[in-house]
């Protein structure tokens, strides 16, 4: 019951324009379960829906009202954060997020599953002034994380992707 990519493109629109209106800042966020398909070949089609469910639940549950979640694919997830003061809120909402994702195991019909997430952050007006170019900058630091195994990392313009876990 999230919104999706359509949604999603009409809402980082939106936040945008109120942030060049209101001059302040707000954050995408992109995430990408870094195990799925094996859970999925694992322990069949039926458990990965429900561990997305799962997961999703978490994250909603997580999330600031004002922020807006949206499945973007089929594991992958995006997260708008307005109103941001600076990129260290996002850093500290972002390790927030990642434990809250996988510091507790899901149990599904009393199977458990562990879950591995990459995060990746940007942040506008910093890292894009267009949707396109924020969503390509957060999804180049999911693959940062991804990379550094289990991780966030938010996007820098030198390419070399700043870290925390």
């Amino acid at each position: 019951s999230l919104p999706n990519k359509t949604l999603f493109w009409d809402r980082i629109r939106t936040s945008i324009a109120r942030s060049q209106r209101k001059q302040t800042q707000f954050g995408l966020m992109f995430i990408d379960l870094d195990n799925f398909k094996q859970l999925n070949d694992t322990y069949g089609h039926h458990y990965g829906d429900q561990f997305l469910i799962a997961l999703s639940m978490r994250l909603k549950k997580s999330c600031r009202q004002s922020d807006t979640l949206c499945r973007f694919g089929g594991d992958e997830f995006v997260i708008i954060m307005e109103d941001i003061r600076n990129i260290d809120d996002l850093g500290n909402m972002a390790s927030f997020l990642h434990h809250q994702m996988v510091d507790e195991d899901y149990v599904i019909d009393n199977l458990k599953m562990h879950a591995e997430v990459s995060i990746g952050v940007a942040a506008y007006p910093e890292h894009g002034k267009d949707s396109e170019s924020l969503l390509q900058h957060a999804d180049e630091a999911m693959y940062a994380a991804k990379r550094a195994h289990n991780r966030y990392r938010i996007y820098c313009n030198t390419g070399d992707m700043s870290h925390s876990h």
